[in-house]
């Protein structure tokens, strides 16, 4: 083996045998991301650019950061707080999506 093993590591060396002989072969992963977003705003861009055309879902995405002022991005815990309504009438949901609460 390459060097110590992480917790996840050795769990994915434990649960899956085609990852055990990748660590086995190659080692841990060691590289780092450089961390600019959080994961919630990884995740909600990654949602966004998945559905649509980079200009459209850029333009959706200024309008959900819209929804916190003075915030680079929202915030999860912002969100939950938030009234539905008001996010609906930001055009941030589907149109499918609009019929129900």
């Amino acid at each position: 083996m390459h060097g110590t093993r992480s917790h996840p590591t050795d769990h994915l060396a434990k649960v899956d045998p085609a990852m055990r002989r990748l660590i086995e072969e190659n080692g841990s992963f060691t590289l780092k991301p450089k961390v600019r977003r959080s994961p919630f705003e990884s995740l909600a861009r990654a949602v966004a650019y998945q559905q649509l055309h980079d200009k459209a879902a850029e333009s959706i995405l200024k309008r959900f950061k819209a929804l916190c002022p003075g915030r680079r991005f929202p915030r999860p815990d912002e969100l939950l707080a938030m009234n539905v309504r008001a996010i609906r009438e930001g055009r941030i949901l589907a149109a499918e999506d609009r019929g129900t609460s």
